[in-house]
Order: structure tokens, then sequence, then C-alpha cells
């Protein structure tokens, strides 16, 4: 299963396990959503009746948009100079486009994207004699195209795939319990009967987005909490946050050794609020 859209540092491969080690509560408040795959794992269950994806980026932006059905006729090439000016103000150009996914550089090299554009050009072509065309073209570019090219049997463009990715949240039910909103989680207001799931940056990943992010502000405000706050890190100050749960699995963030695995945590504040709100829950999410 494939949860949320494309978003670098995704929970998409542990959504389960993290959806089964939250307690139930009125509403999931998915604070830090990203892509939202802790959204749409919780979508397809009846743990909560109401839940809140927020992120101060696009994610839930495109995640949203997407579940109702936006991208059903989306075939647009997206070049160098479209993404620069448009990842700022288009979530399916910021995370479609992106290598890696992460929102800020373009998805192909300059020496491959003229290639590319064929093989766009050929896929979403109107007409049978259109495509027969841009095949042609396509093909008598590879007759001088580099090795790299020309050995590259993959012809399905990443960017349709993931598309094609978000193509199949139109089949998501019952939206009307899903909002999103894009604040700073600081921002949002909190209810009684909530439960509030964290994916904040991940201190000492060296991620860009790591940049400015206040780790002794937010400790401070999970603490503060008087609504259960699970939190997803590596690791966190033993002081003050206990591991109520962990699992090893390969690092997604690293953009140089996908083969390094890390051990996936989730913590909770041990403040005297938090720890009565949570004992009951934890047990039953362990």
């Amino acid at each position: 299963m494939t949860y949320g859209v494309p978003y670098i540092g995704s929970k998409n491969a542990c959504a389960q396990w993290v959806i089964d080690h939250l307690p139930p509560g009125d509403r999931l408040v998915d604070l830090f959503a990203g892509g939202c795959a802790i959204t749409h794992c919780a979508l397809l269950t009846e743990k909560w009746p109401r839940m809140l994806a927020n992120d101060i980026d696009s994610g839930p932006q495109l995640f949203y948009c997407a579940a109702h059905g936006r991208y059903r006729n989306e075939n647009r090439w997206i070049s160098r100079e479209d993404f620069f000016k448009l990842k700022d103000t288009d979530p399916y150009v910021r995370w479609c486009w992106s290598f890696g996914f992460d929102g800020a550089s373009y998805l192909y090299g300059k020496d491959i994207e003229p290639y590319k554009q064929a093989v766009n050009e050929m896929l979403t072509a109107p007409t049978p004699r259109e495509r027969y065309d841009a095949y042609r073209r396509y093909m008598k570019m590879l007759e001088a195209a580099p090795e790299h090219v020309r050995g590259d049997k993959n012809q399905r463009l990443i960017e349709l795939e993931r598309l094609e990715r978000l193509e199949r949240l139109e089949r998501l039910e019952r939206l009307e319990r899903l909002e999103v909103s894009r604040l700073d989680y600081r921002d949002v207001q909190i209810k009684p009967g909530d439960v509030i799931y964290c994916d904040p940056p991940y201190r000492g990943t060296g991620a860009h987005y790591v940049k400015g992010f206040d780790f002794e502000a937010f400790y401070s405000w999970a603490e503060s909490q008087t609504v259960p706050v699970i939190i997803s890190e590596y690791d966190m100050p033993g002081d003050r946050f206990e591991c109520i749960a962990e699992r090893e699995r390969h690092d997604h963030l690293s953009a140089t050794n996908k083969h390094r695995k890390v051990t996936e945590r989730l913590f909770v504040p041990k403040t005297a609020q938090n720890s009565i709100n949570l004992t009951n829950d934890k047990r039953q999410a362990i």
C-alpha cells in the first residue's frame, strides 16, 4: 500500500505501524503532515471521527486536491524554467517535479531533460498518429544520445508514475472527515479530545528543512499540551521524553546511502498531565 503524496521524508513505509501505536480520540491532528502518509492511512480506519492535516509547507494541499480529483487530466510537461517559476505556488510542481521529493531542485539533469520531454510527448499525445510521430522523433534523438540515455530501459517517466499515484487518491472516501491547514504548529488550535501526532524535522539529519527549526521550543510546546502527544524521531532527550515503540528501517532521508538502517522511534512527553492521558491508551496501542 502506498500512502500520501510524493514528499521528502515521507512516513509511507511505516504509516500503519504509526497508526497502530496512536490512541483513539475525537480528532487526529497530524501536525507536521508533510505528504500526508499518516493522514491517508488514518482515513482508512475508523479510529478517529475527524482529522486535521497541517503543515507549514504545501504537502497537505497537494494531498487534498488529489483526493478531490484535481489532477485527473494533468499532463503538463514541466521544464526546468517552469519548475523554478511555479514551485512556490503550485504544490504539484513543487513535489512531483523535484529531485528526491525535496521541493527545491528540478527532477532531471540538464543532459537528460530533452529525452524525458520527448518521452512525455510520446505518452501524452492525444491521438495515435501524434503518439507515433512523437515516438519517431524520440527514436531519432536516441541515435545520437549518450550511452547512459540509450541504456535506460525505464521508458515510463517518473513524474507520470507519481501522477498515477495522485490519481489513485481519488478513491478515498469520507473526505468530509478531513480538514487541511497551513500553519505554524504553534498556531494550530488544539481541542479537548484531540490526539496529536508529530513528525517534525529530525535533529541532526542535515536535511535542508531542519535549518531554522527551534527544537527546544518544540520540546517545551509538546510538554505543555494536555492531550496525548506522540512524536516520531530517532532520538529525544531521555529526561523529558519516553520511547513507547521502535522499529528499524532504511534511511529515506539520506540522498547518498539508501541502504543505511536507522531506528525509528515514537516518544511521548514525561510531563504529568501527558502521562495521565496516555497511560491507558498506550497500553492498548502497544
